[in-house]
């Protein structure tokens, strides 16, 4: 799981729920389901760092403003809450600044033996596009030899797992 576990908020996280507006409980929450399709109560709990009552509280409230879905026993980020949860620089705990213009990087190469081309993909393991293959892409804010050494980080990390 991608959030921290326990009951002390770290700094990172205090800054980013009161610059997005929630409960620090609630930003855990939004991180935890950012980087998985759907959580079970517990799971989110534990994310929380809360007693069961008072996750059971903001979830619910998530659900309320329209963040969070819950289908089932399961709940998801919903379309609004992919939107938001997407602004959270996880690493920085800050709400990322948008680019207006991105760069989208296409790797490929000429396979000799099956006399194609093959292209260099990513898996994402984050909302909005969870799940999805894409092309690699840099944001415009960004030095083109910092994103490619981060995408290149990102990679081998996925890779391994």
């Amino acid at each position: 799981m991608c959030a921290t576990v326990g009951s002390e908020m770290t700094k990172i996280e205090k800054v980013m729920a009161r610059e997005a507006g929630f409960h620090p409980a609630q930003t855990k929450i939004l991180r935890e389901l950012l980087f998985m399709p759907t959580a079970r109560f517990a799971e989110l709990q534990k994310a929380s760092g809360l007693e069961s009552d008072h996750a059971k509280f903001h979830i619910k409230r998530l659900v309320e403003l329209g963040y969070v879905d819950k289908i089932g026993s399961v709940y998801q980020l919903s379309i609004a809450g992919k939107e938001h949860a997407n602004k959270l620089d996880t690493d920085a705990g800050v709400i990322e600044r948008q680019p207006k213009v991105a760069v989208l990087l296409v790797v490929e190469r000429y396979n000799s033996k099956t006399h194609m081309m093959e292209y260099l993909l990513q898996k994402r393991l984050k909302h909005p596009y969870f799940g999805f293959w894409v092309y690699l892409n840099i944001a415009a804010y960004t030095t083109s030899v910092h994103a490619i050494k981060r995408q290149a980080k990102s990679l081998r990390t996925n890779c391994s797992n």
